[in-house]
């Protein structure tokens, strides 16, 4: 089907793909900064490896946002967040934040508004030059809905 040329081209090509790939959040404890619209940040904590890896690089972002639910402060991912400042004029915006987001905002006030599963939280806040801000997004529990009668588990809201 490939003559020799043609196999070593293909195998060149994936070779290039490979090492310029950037790397997965998946990959290890190492979780890549990330540009957003006027902002530089961070996001993951899936898994024990990048929890430790968020852990150890915390000081250095002046903004730390965690979202969680339930009593046990179960980790949550699939956060709609949005980080607007006074003006309006928005910083960041991921539809798929957390567990643990970290962001590096110039000084200012800004407003913070995280969505989980259609349950909106805002926080206003002021980051100065010098100050760290640490942000906990919780929800006390939002019933799962059983897949074949639309219906929720259990019968009831999930206690938190």
């Amino acid at each position: 089907m490939f003559d020799n040329k043609s196999s070593k081209l293909l195998l060149l090509c994936a070779a290039l793909i490979f090492a310029f790939s950037p790397p997965s959040n998946a990959q290890g404890g190492v979780v890549p900064e990330q540009q957003g619209q006027s902002a530089t940040y961070v996001n993951g904590g899936n898994g024990d490896d990048q929890i430790r890896y968020m852990q150890s690089i915390a000081k250095n972002w002046p903004m730390r946002i965690m979202f969680s639910q339930l009593k046990a402060n179960e980790f949550i991912a699939g956060i709609n967040l949005l980080i607007t400042d006074s003006q309006n004029f928005t910083f960041l915006q991921l539809e798929d934040a957390g567990p643990l987001t970290y962001v590096d905002l110039p000084a200012g006030s800004y407003t913070v508004k995280a969505t989980y599963m259609g349950q909106s939280q805002t926080r206003k806040l002021t980051v100065g030059t010098k100050n760290k801000r640490d942000l906990h997004f919780h929800w006390k529990g939002i019933a799962e809905n059983d897949p074949f009668d639309g219906k929720p588990l259990g019968g009831a809201q999930v206690p938190g």
